[in-house]
């Protein structure tokens, strides 16, 4: 038995292609803006985590430095005077 389709059949598979091929080409276009959007979003984040770092590391590195400068200072300063301490007392001291 021979089926033929009638013209309202044939009309509706015209469209279901024709919206096919238009979903196909917009799909396109909208990943493509999607991969935009992802590659500028993948831009911001790094962007972001550089900002991060760069504001906790740098004053971690400059408290850390200035801790550092101070403590050799004070503790040199404190040694110096334990050594002239010791001096003038070796100084002052009477030898039989």
């Amino acid at each position: 038995m021979l089926v033929i389709p009638s013209p309202i059949a044939i009309f509706g598979m015209e469209i279901a292609l024709f919206t096919c091929t238009l979903l196909k080409r917009v799909g396109r276009k909208i990943l493509i803006m999607f991969y935009k959007r992802k590659s500028i979003y993948r831009n911001l984040q790094r962007k972001i985590m550089l900002i991060i770092l760069c504001v906790s590391i740098i004053p971690l590195v400059s408290l850390g430095e200035t801790i550092y400068y101070r403590f050799a200072r004070t503790y040199g300063e404190k040694i110096e005077d334990q050594i002239k301490y010791r001096a003038r007392s070796q100084s002052d001291a009477k030898f039989f």
